[in-house]
């Protein structure tokens, strides 16, 4: 993972080299659990990390912090830019869906998921 992780950080210098582990310690947790349930996710974190002594809470609330605190920025834009050219020529169709899901309710005021997805047929 080490080698992707450097090559991400040198040619986006903007997102900061912490940030940049912990996207893809989330990304190798949605590969290796095959589901986008935090809850979930969280039994992932320790073996890739290989962080065992950590919680599964403490693994849990790395995931949503990480989350939290990249939601409105431009790495998820550089992760479809970086995901598309290392897929070069051979994209054939590229589907983009979205959903929104209303989480909870605190004294009338709910907090609101927004998900976009790209996925992209490819040629290998």
């Amino acid at each position: 993972m080490t080698p992707y992780i450097n090559k991400f950080s040198t040619q986006y210098k903007e997102i900061r080299p912490i940030v940049v582990k912990n996207l893809f310690v989330f990304i190798a947790c949605l590969i290796q659990g095959k589901t986008v349930s935090l809850y979930t996710l969280r039994d992932e974190v320790g073996k890739i990390t290989e962080k065992y002594k950590t919680t599964s809470g403490g693994h849990y609330k790395r995931l949503s912090r990480f989350l939290q605190a990249n939601s409105s920025s431009k790495l998820w834009y550089y992760v479809l830019q970086y995901g598309i050219s290392l897929l070069q020529k051979n994209i054939r169709f590229c589907y983009l869906d979205a959903t929104e899901w209303e989480i909870g309710s605190f004294k009338r005021i709910a907090a609101r998921l927004h998900i976009l997805t790209l996925a992209v047929d490819y040629q290998a």
